[in-house]
């Protein structure tokens, strides 16, 4: 897992440094870390700028992490992707739930 976490007055960045996430059943580590950060109480803007593959855990990951901010009258920002990942949020209806940047 390699990760930078920026914090700014009204929300936390986390800077993904692999071009793969994957989240694994047995442990979950990026997911935890996500709702870790949650728990700060600030939007939360995920940089994807070094990202080209992500995983259905790692989806599932964000969709139950922005559901917890969504309660909390809090955003999820996605913020450069590129076209392949932008696809697949674009085909899961997840472009409309996810504040992009």
């Amino acid at each position: 897992m390699e990760y930078d976490i920026v914090r700014e007055a009204n929300k936390v960045i986390i800077i993904f440094n692999e071009n793969e996430l994957f989240d694994s059943f047995m442990d979950n580590a990026y997911t935890n870390m996500m709702y870790e950060v949650a728990e700060e109480g600030k939007d939360i803007e995920l940089d994807f700028s070094n990202v080209d593959i992500i995983d259905s855990l790692f989806i599932g990951g964000m969709i139950v992490l922005y559901k917890k901010l969504e309660a909390s009258d809090r955003k999820l920002i996605i913020s450069k992707i590129n076209k392949n990942l932008q696809d697949i949020f674009e085909k899961m209806n997840m472009k409309q739930m996810l504040h992009q940047k």
